[in-house]
This record gives structure tokens, sequence and C-alpha cells, in this order.
């Protein structure tokens, strides 16, 4: 092309600016609420997989130690009443009735009743007469084992419906 040999002074070239960058998130805001929605679920997503991994692992744990757990709800007959009745018992004549009522022992316990009342009281009980004690004075105290499982109710002759039981495992 023939050069231009016009009054018109040369074009400088133009610069063209560089485009505009808009950031994804601005001031840590997410632009859209489709794109909040979508980062919800996300994060829920992974809180719902993190915890489906805990409890699997919890599951794979228990079943991988079943055979211990189990061993601790077998326990044979001896074991089960040694934890679960004492081998003595210690119980009160009050002048407001028998504390406590209800005692549990194992076979072969003793139960001692002291009086703590003012006034003479003795045992009375029901069904046993060769179990009923002598007078008791106030402070007091008798003893007595029992040899053979079963429940033994009693009552105070000092006033006949304090009454109390002794179960026998």
């Amino acid at each position: 092309m023939p050069p231009d040999n016009s009054n018109n002074p040369p074009e400088a070239p133009t610069e063209t600016p560089p485009p505009e960058v808009k950031p994804l998130r601005p001031d840590s805001s997410f632009n859209t609420q489709q794109e909040r929605r979508w980062h919800r679920k996300r994060l829920l997503s992974r809180i719902s997989l993190f915890l489906i991994l805990v409890l699997l692992a919890g599951g794979i744990y228990t079943y991988a130690n079943r055979n211990d757990l189990a061993k601790l709800g077998r326990r044979d007959k001896d074991s089960a009443i040694s934890r679960s009745a004492p081998s003595e018992a210690i119980v009160s004549l009050t002048p407001t009735g028998i504390i406590p009522a209800t005692v549990s022992i194992r076979q072969g316990g003793n139960v001692t009743w002291t009086n703590t009342d003012t006034a003479d009281n003795s045992l009375d009980f029901i069904g046993h007469e060769d179990f009923n004690s002598e007078v008791l004075k106030p402070n007091d105290s008798f003893n007595l084992t029992f040899d053979e499982p079963g429940i033994y109710n009693y009552s105070g002759t000092a006033n006949k419906t304090f009454t109390g039981t002794v179960i026998v495992e």
C-alpha cells in the first residue's frame, strides 16, 4: 500500500483497557443466592458424611468387641448375688418406725436391729416365730443370721403397725 500523503497526522496507537475482573466473592460473601444455596448444601453434605463415618466407626468398634461386651451382661448365679446383695444390714427401731423397712442380704448374711426408741421393743417374725427377739431395752441390739433364701416379714411389738421385711437372696 502506498504511503498516505494526506495532511492528516498519523494516528497514535490506542491502548485498550484491560478487561474488568470481578471478584468471585467480594467481602467474603457469595455473589448470588444460588451460590449461597450451593455452598450451604455442600457444607451440610460434608457434615453429614462426617457424622456417618463417625457412626460407622462406632458400629465397627462395637461389632469387633461384641464378645467383650457380652461378657459384661453374663454373670453366674453366685456373682450376681454377691454384687446385688450385701452380707449384712443394720436396722433401727425408732419412735416413728422401722428404718429401713426393707433390707436385702445374701444367703448366710446377718441383720442387726438396734432399739433407738426410748421404749422397750421386740421383733415378732410372721411365720418364723423361732426368729423372734427377746425384749430390747433402749440401745440394745439383736443380731440374726439368715441361712435360707426367702422373704421374712416382721413387726415391732411396741407398735404393731411398724413392719419390716428381710429379703434373703
